[in-house]
């Protein structure tokens, strides 16, 4: 995995290496930004779990995770909410990594 554009003669690695991406108009400009994390929280240590955004600057895909604070305030509220279901129904889950993991989605929220 991972993006790749095509120089004329060999293809260039521009993008991030991940085991997981979509691809989505987050800021509805009619262009595709890339979005990598790992596979789970706790697959990491939590904030490095937490999905980066990447936009194409007209030669190479750039980090950009800081230019969509929605996103990240959702995600938040999605991780918080998804903590709070798995500890009602007793799931062994690992809170520290999920509350880095919220720490880190809502510093980037704004």
């Amino acid at each position: 995995p991972g993006i790749f554009r095509f120089d004329g003669t060999r293809w260039v690695g521009v993008g991030p290496q991940s085991d997981r991406f979509s691809l989505r108009d987050l800021d509805v400009d009619g262009k595709l930004e890339v979005i990598t994390g790992s596979r789970y929280i706790g697959y990491g240590s939590g904030d490095d779990d937490v999905p980066r955004i990447w936009r194409w600057d007209g030669r190479q895909y750039r980090e950009a995770s800081t230019e969509f604070p929605a996103f990240y305030a959702e995600l938040a509220a999605k991780y918080r909410s998804y903590l709070s279901r798995s500890e009602k129904k007793g799931e062994a889950i690992d809170r520290a990594v999920w509350e880095r993991a919220i720490r880190k989605a809502e510093s980037l929220s704004g």
